[in-house]
């Protein structure tokens, strides 16, 4: 590529987002085309009185196209945390103090990007252990993408040189 060229990270971690709701969908679509039944009756549902996100996921077909796509979610959140972890080490040893982080921002970008990274690895483990195998490990697998989400979400926010009052309202 051009030497000249910018790489933005997030629009690494926008497509593994992007992607992540493309496979909802299309799921839920596939779900409810060939497997309507399971929308009604279903271990989730019986848990929490609702259907959640999951039961789109859990039956064939959708489960086969759900694999191959949370291994794009994967990649692309692998290399949202590759080009991130190396612009904080870049930033960290910049000599323009305008664009220089902390030894905070960096070590926080840096445990947040390997916790996120880790979690996406196994990602699609959630496939794996479906609620007929164990309903706990499997939402709570749901939650936590949650809770990797806004570490990394949160380590962005610390970056920041300039904060709105929306981006604060968010991280909230």
């Amino acid at each position: 590529g051009d030497p000249d060229e910018i790489i933005v990270p997030e629009i690494y971690l926008q497509g593994a987002g992007e992607a992540f709701v493309l496979t909802i969908v299309v799921s839920w679509l596939m779900t409810w085309t060939y497997n309507p039944k399971i929308i009604d009756r279903n271990l989730l549902k019986d848990l929490f009185g609702y259907n959640n996100v999951c039961v789109g996921f859990d039956t064939p077909p959708a489960r086969y196209f759900a694999v191959p796509m949370f291994a794009l979610v994967s990649f692309l959140a692998m290399r949202y945390v590759r080009l991130d972890s190396l612009r904080a080490q870049l930033q960290i040893i910049e000599e323009d103090e305008s664009l220089k982080i902390t030894r905070c921002q960096y070590w926080t970008t840096r445990v947040c990007n390997a916790c996120y990274g880790f979690f996406m690895c196994c990602l699609s483990l959630l496939l794996v252990v479906s609620p007929d195998v164990d309903r706990g490990f499997h939402t709570m697998g749901y939650l936590a993408i949650i809770v990797f989400d806004w570490l990394v979400f949160f380590a962005n926010y610390l970056e920041a040189k300039e904060v709105t009052n929306a981006s604060k309202v968010w991280i909230t």
